[in-house]
């Protein structure tokens, strides 16, 4: 019977050594998905703001003074 107890024993370690190295894991994954997170809104309020530059520079220049309409000065 004490063979079956260290083979019980031996299962059981073996059982908290990979329990142990999944919540490891799974701290590491909830870090690195925390810093995408942050990354993610970090872009979409780039985003955001380069649209609303795009979408003032559209409404507020007329086409007389747009820059490829303009014929070069050696004209």
């Amino acid at each position: 019977m004490n063979t079956l107890r260290d083979v019980d024993r031996e299962r059981l370690v073996r059982l908290e050594e990979t329990v142990a190295h999944q919540e490891q894991l799974l701290g590491e994954l909830n870090g690195a998905l925390s810093q995408l997170r942050l990354d993610f809104d970090a872009l979409l309020k780039h985003s955001r703001n380069a649209e609303m530059q795009i979408q003032w520079l559209l409404e507020n220049s007329s086409r007389d003074q747009d820059p490829l309409d303009e014929k070069p000065p050696h004209y």
